[in-house]
């Protein structure tokens, strides 16, 4: 019983230094402006790298909202 006790106080601890990390209620990123999925498909047929893209191209792959 005692061992659990510590674990717990060094547990809650821990907490209290780093918050709680990884919970539902945190706050949400905002969503990828782009959909990575068709960018990397893309990528894949041209033989182009990322940083080679015209921003005409990166427009065609914007998620919709």
């Amino acid at each position: 019983m005692n061992t659990s006790n510590s674990k717990l106080l060094e547990n809650k601890s821990f907490m209290e230094l780093d918050g709680l990390v990884g919970l539902p209620n945190g706050v949400k990123p905002a969503p990828m402006k782009y959909n990575l999925g068709k960018i990397n498909k893309y990528l894949n047929e041209t033989g182009k790298e990322f940083k080679e893209l015209t921003v005409l191209e990166l427009k065609q792959f914007e998620r919709v909202k």
